[in-house]
């Protein structure tokens, strides 16, 4: 007999016997009114699943439906949406209540950018841990799950804690839709991350090192890399644009007049007014020089995803940051990234005396609060700045009258 591809787990039925049921010390006997669950055996590990049900035929029911999914998937047949449970709930496996977790942020009008983060997470990342620790149905995962595979997560503690949100929100989906009973990533402890991590703009002397590390990664890249490097650098200095939207900006956006300064078209406020920012002729000039395969763009060919294109950049950015190899005011090595580019913009506004809305429309920031509590440093300083110069104007104004005074004295 031909072998399978991989074993068929055989699912049986067990009751929890309660303390005051007759037929408590037969652990066989499943006719009772205890609660029952689903025993199956995988790779030499024993699994036992809450049936959700007294009633021994509903659990036989649910028994031959498990036993039905593993025979397909054994088979390599796709998955069946989901089963029906008992009292009329749903029992979903973790891919399919995944799968109708995005389709409702698509639904609900999400951007692709964040619809991408979330098949990053939850299609690849939890369901491959499922698949790794045998967890077929999303009720099957538990709070020692979730700690098990938060472990694995890489990145700063804000990145994780980030992180964190999405999955509680993701189980209080399902909770809602009632594809699982409680909650199990509320019982997930806090990640502390010691406040935001500070906002770090790069000074002059720094951005100037950047700049002439670019050709020193000689022979890990071609000269058109190099040179399109240069002037992305440029453009997201100069005009606080993030990775991703300076990367897909189209020609069409920058429009230079006869000076050489041009306008780079930002985008358009919620309020309807067009943002627009002033770029200066020397960036202005490499970029218009920029040769590209899709002549829409300055950098993307059109093709493949946006987030694939980012990824992509941001290896050369790390080749950069190793590079440049700078450091900080202690002398210690500062990691340079990219979103820096657009920090160093924003900081760059704030100390030319730029308002704190202004500054939230050049960076496209929804709420002004958000720009506040990215920048509070630079914001607070701008403010003191501010007061410090109506101070003078008032002294200048009390010695210009004292003056005034004085001379009509005089005449008298």
């Amino acid at each position: 007999m031909a072998m399978r591809a991989r074993a068929v787990p055989e699912v049986n039925v067990k009751s929890r016997h309660r303390e005051d049921c007759k037929r408590k010390s037969d652990g066989n006997y499943i006719t009772c009114i205890c609660p029952k669950q689903l025993l199956y055996s995988r790779n030499g590990k024993l699994y036992r699943i809450s049936a959700a049900t007294n009633d021994w035929q509903i659990a036989e029911n649910k028994a031959r439906e498990l036993q039905e999914r593993f025979e397909r998937a054994a088979k390599g047949e796709p998955e069946p949406v989901a089963t029906p449970g008992a009292n009329g709930s749903e029992e979903a496996t973790v891919a399919e209540a995944v799968a109708r977790y995005i389709q409702s942020k698509r639904d609900a009008n999400y951007t692709e950018k964040s619809i991408g983060k979330l098949q990053l997470w939850f299609e690849k990342r939890l369901v491959q841990f499922a698949n790794r620790k045998n967890l077929l149905y999303i009720p099957e995962i538990k709070l020692a799950h979730l700690e098990e595979w938060r472990s694995e997560w890489k990145g700063e503690a804000t990145t994780r804690a980030k992180i964190q949100g999405r999955v509680v929100g993701f189980f209080d989906w399902c909770l809602r839709r009632d594809l699982i009973s409680k909650n199990p990533a509320l019982g997930l402890e806090r990640i502390k991350t010691n406040g935001r991590k500070p906002t770090i703009a790069l000074t002059d002397a720094h951005f100037e090192q950047v700049l002439k590390a670019i050709p020193k990664i000689n022979g890990e890249t071609t000269d058109e890399q190099r040179t399109k490097l240069r002037a992305l650098v440029l453009l997201m200095r100069w005009s606080g644009l993030s990775i991703r939207d300076a990367l897909t900006l189209e020609r069409t956006k920058l429009v230079a007049g006869a000076d050489g300064w041009a306008k780079l078209f930002l985008r358009r406020a919620k309020t309807g007014v067009e943002v627009y920012c002033t770029i200066a002729p020397e960036t202005t000039r490499e970029l218009l020089a920029l040769q590209n395969d899709d002549p829409k763009y300055f950098f993307w060919d059109g093709e493949g995803s946006k987030e694939a294109l980012v990824q992509k950049w941001g290896v050369l950015f790390r080749k950069l940051s190793t590079k440049a190899a700078l450091k900080d005011e202690h002398d210690d090595p500062l990691d340079f990234h990219s979103h820096m580019l657009r920090d160093t913009f924003a900081v760059w506004c704030f100390n030319s005396g730029m308002a704190t809305e202004d500054v939230a429309a050049l960076l496209g920031h929804s709420n002004i609060q958000i720009t506040q509590q990215h920048y509070s440093p630079w914001v607070l300083s701008r403010a003191e700045r501010l007061g410090d110069m109506v101070k003078q104007a008032h002294r200048r104004t009390s010695l210009a009258t004292a003056a005034t005074a004085g001379s009509n004295e005089s005449t008298v």
